[in-house]
């Protein structure tokens, strides 16, 4: 065969195929505006009717295509008594029937696969409001379960507090029972404050020469736990003192006893009744012939008046655990325990589980809040006369909480995914993300961490989410993410 044989039949060829890719693409187009419906009626919102001149439905078909205000047509084939077939367009889309009198069409049912929108089906009833309306529902759907997973975790967090506690606190029971046991003991035995009934002393009697009188007392003032010494006139053979100091009536007990001396101590427990402050009572000799009386002061013993701390039982803390605090000088009666964080200015007071002269049990209400990280504590004791102790560490663990926060976006991308950027929030105290996932509210589409998702423990945990959506169907896609932080302060 000559080369321009084969030159003519490779035109002819190259021809041939240009004219089947062309005409596919007319076609294809071509079907995306009308898809003939054989045997099918659409009843129903007509505006213009009139004659074919031939029966050929193509001949209504083009009728609508030319009239912007056509939305589908029917064709109605002719029948015996009438021989014209005829042409009804209508201004919307009803719904069709099947009828074997008609063949119907739809203006642009199909979309072309470059459109971004889906396609509103007419046997749906949808309208353009449809597709907002599935992103209103799938954000409230999002919404509802991240208010439910908030309030599940509310719910864990304090169960495990409390099992969390009572592990912490087991032994820690066991030590406050035997010390509530020994402080019982000790108020069961003897006293060393000696009660008396009051002494009732009736002025301006004439007492006899050699009644008894009290001249003087030195110390002045005299501390607890410290001797006194009455000087005075015929105090005659021993017999007792008697104390009357902030309305308690007690014994003294006697040291030495001659007819111009006596000696006494001052209890070191009415340092509790005393306070810190110098106090002034009636001191009375009894005598076989008369009581003398004077009036004394009594003042704290200095030594003893501050507190101290020897030891912690714990370094680190967690609120509602208990803390022993050994030492001495804390007095029988009850007094106070702070927790100090200089760093943040945070005094907390504790809640007293045991109080004795060296040891206090103490503890913080398992529900502290407002303060993040674990935080230095300085801890010291006010005893019941107002001295404070010197102050160890301790290291606070804060209550922690977590949340739950949701973020939903669709899309109707149909070709290339769509990038979105969810969660850009900033965190804040403290608070930092503890896991995040995502999850498709539409079907027929899928929705993935476009560079992976955002790490563990950030405070930043803003991603991009690539979402595709299938052909002509929407695709919501939800990031939830789950924060822990500190109780009581704000996240961002």
């Amino acid at each position: 065969m000559r080369r321009g044989e084969m030159k003519k039949i490779r035109n002819i060829m190259l021809r041939g195929i240009l004219f089947v890719v062309t005409l596919s693409i007319i076609f294809f187009f071509y079907d995306q505006v009308y898809a003939m419906e054989m045997d099918t009626d659409r009843p129903g919102m007509d505006y213009k009717e009139f004659d074919l001149s031939s029966a050929d439905a193509k001949l209504c078909e083009d009728a609508c295509t030319k009239d912007a205000d056509c939305k589908a047509f029917t064709y109605v084939k002719p029948e015996m008594k009438k021989k014209n077939a005829r042409c009804r367009l209508k201004k919307g889309i009803p719904p069709k029937k099947a009828n074997t009198c008609c063949i119907s069409g739809v203006k642009e049912k199909k979309v072309s696969q470059l459109t971004k929108q889906p396609p509103i089906s007419s046997d749906a009833k949808q309208t353009p409001m449809d597709y907002k309306k599935i992103e209103t529902d799938a954000v409230a759907k999002a919404a509802r379960k991240t208010k439910q997973l908030t309030a599940e975790k509310a719910s864990l967090l304090q169960r495990e507090r409390q099992q969390e506690i009572k592990h912490l606190n087991a032994d820690a029971l066991a030590r406050l029972q035997n010390l509530k046991t020994r402080k019982v003991t000790q108020t069961k035995g003897p006293s060393s404050l000696q009660s008396v009934q009051p002494i009732a002393v009736t002025p301006g009697i004439q007492l006899p020469a050699n009644a008894a009188k009290i001249e003087s007392l030195t110390p002045q003032p005299v501390t607890v736990g410290q001797q006194l010494a009455i000087l005075g006139l015929n105090f005659g053979s021993k017999k007792r003192v008697t104390l009357n100091i902030e309305g308690l009536w007690i014994s003294i007990p006697i040291v030495s006893w001659r007819d111009t001396h006596v000696v006494v101590t001052i209890p070191s427990a009415l340092e509790e009744n005393i306070g810190a402050t110098v106090r002034e009572g009636r001191i009375f000799v009894e005598t076989a012939i008369n009581t003398a009386a004077a009036s004394v002061k009594i003042g704290p013993d200095t030594s003893r008046t501050k507190p101290e701390i020897t030891s912690l039982s714990k370094t680190l803390l967690s609120p509602g655990e208990i803390l022993f605090i050994d030492g001495k000088n804390f007095m029988s009666v009850g007094g106070k325990v702070y927790f100090n964080a200089r760093s943040q200015g945070i005094t907390l007071s504790g809640i007293i589980d045991h109080w004795d002269d060296t040891v206090v049990a103490v503890h913080l209400k398992d529900d502290l809040e407002g303060f993040h990280g674990d935080t230095k504590f300085y801890v010291n004791v006010e005893n019941s006369l107002g001295a404070r102790s010197n102050a160890l560490a301790v290291v606070l663990k804060p209550n922690l909480e977590e949340e739950v926060y949701s973020e939903t976006k669709c899309t109707w991308v149909a070709v290339m995914p769509d990038n979105m950027t969810f969660g850009d929030m900033h965190l804040k105290n403290g608070w930092h993300l503890k896991r995040s996932w995502l999850e498709v509210d539409a079907g027929g589409c899928h929705c993935d961490y476009a560079a992976g998702p955002p790490q563990t423990g950030t405070q930043h945990p803003a991603t991009r989410i690539s979402i595709a959506a299938s052909l002509m169907s929407p695709c919501c896609c939800t990031h939830f993410i789950e924060i822990e932080g500190p109780k009581g302060l704000p996240s961002h």
